[in-house]
């Protein structure tokens, strides 16, 4: 079995044949046995599963099971909601998105393909059929994304898809909810840029983009108008397509909860309403900034700073062995540190066009930043500015400032 479908990979990606190799040859190491674990208390968790159908509705909005490590722990919440008396419901895309958050193009380097077909012919043969057999030991209620999709939303997704200019899809909204915000995040995350701007194919995947995230707010308010939910719960809450079941969840008045791995060792963050990447921002800070502060806090506070430095404390970090010589890193990057630097700290492209207002710039191109010190250029001659990003660069600016390219 093995040999043959990777014969029908054989065309695709490297990245994408050890995602195949892996799910087939490695996954039982890392990924629950739920039939043996519910199996071993059966009784429990069929009475729990009885007392569950006259309590609250719940849906755990899974939608890409393909994404291993977040379908595991929406499983885990889905065992957990049911035990503590929720009527627990999964949505799950089944192969009908033509384009989500699983894509990337270290996966299709073959842009053409992808732009062509999407991931019908890979990605989606190893997301829905797997996860929907790790969620049939549960006994729950599972809907599929085509369930609630009719013949008249395919066609009038492929209509505004196929002829919304491309200048006017970011800015594209549907019933007031931002489904082209959406998509075009989308793309910029599958492009892994803070725009799209030169990119080989951008108009197909872009559109790809906007085909799915329509078909997902279709089927999402269909599903929510037949059912009674009082609270979805889902991973991330941006991108295609968690950000359109955000949308469509708090127009329909259903209460959101959006989870993500925190940066720390066994730790989540669950935000209510919104996504954390805008709730973090705007919780009002009386929350916190009155609480009573003792010395073992401070110590615990401080320990866990330093700590970020190598990431010992955490289960995502960004630099597996980071350079701390100054020396060393003032002759790779090219830097004379004895004259004043400033570091233009501009953030993960892609991500940022979604996750913060903009305050500064419309968008973050390396040397966009430089315009901010144009008008006074005696008070940066000589100076070096380390521009941090998905390019690094280190630009001297001194009495040519003004001749250097805006990007």
């Amino acid at each position: 079995m093995i040999i043959k479908a990777l014969k029908q990979y054989g065309r695709r990606s490297l990245a994408l044949k050890r995602l195949f190799l892996w799910y087939y040859t490695r996954r039982r190491e890392y990924l629950p046995e739920w039939s043996g674990i519910i199996g071993g208390d059966r009784e429990r968790w069929d009475a729990a599963l009885t007392a569950a159908k006259n309590g609250p509705h719940v849906l755990v909005a899974t939608s890409v099971g393909g994404n291993q490590a977040v379908s595991v722990v929406e499983q885990v919440l889905s065992a957990a909601l049911t035990l503590q008396g929720a009527n627990v419901h999964v949505l799950l895309c089944d192969e009908a998105l033509p384009a989500c958050m699983l894509c990337h193009i270290g996966l299709y380097p073959n842009l053409k393909q992808f732009a062509r077909y999407g991931p019908s012919r890979d990605l989606c043969k190893s997301c829905f059929k797997p996860a929907a057999a790790a969620y049939k030991p549960f006994g729950l209620t599972v809907h599929r994304y085509s369930d609630f999709l009719t013949p008249e939303d395919w066609k009038n997704a492929e209509a505004v898809a196929s002829t919304l200019p491309l200048a006017e899809i970011g800015a594209y909204r549907l019933d007031g909810m931002a489904v082209g915000e959406h998509a075009l995040a989308g793309a910029l995350r599958f492009y892994a840029r803070g725009t799209l701007e030169g990119e080989r194919y951008a108009d197909p995947v872009l559109r790809r983009y906007l085909k799915a995230a329509l078909l997902t707010t279709f089927a999402t308010r269909r599903l929510l108008q037949a059912h009674d939910y009082e609270c979805a719960v889902f991973h991330h809450g941006i991108y295609v397509p968690q950000g359109l079941i955000g949308e469509v969840c708090r127009q329909e008045k259903v209460r959101v909860v959006n989870w993500n791995p925190a940066y720390r060792k066994q730790c989540f963050i669950f935000s209510h309403g919104d996504t954390y990447h805008h709730t973090l921002m705007s919780e009002p800070a009386a929350r916190w900034e009155n609480i009573p502060w003792t010395p073992r806090m401070e110590t615990q506070l401080m320990d866990y700073l330093k700590s970020r430095w190598r990431g010992s404390m955490d289960w995502i970090w960004f630099q597996d062995k980071p350079e701390e010589d100054l020396k060393s890193v003032a002759r790779e990057v090219g830097v004379d540190f004895s004259k004043p630097c400033v570091g233009l700290l501009t953030n993960v492209f892609w991500d940022a066009q979604l996750h913060y207002p903009a305050n500064a710039f419309r968008d973050m191109p390396p040397l966009r930043a430089v315009v901010a010190f144009e008008e006074n250029p005696e008070e940066v001659e000589g100076h070096y500015f380390y521009i941090a990003g998905d390019e690094h660069r280190v630009i001297r600016l001194d009495a040519v400032i003004l001749s250097f390219p805006l990007e």
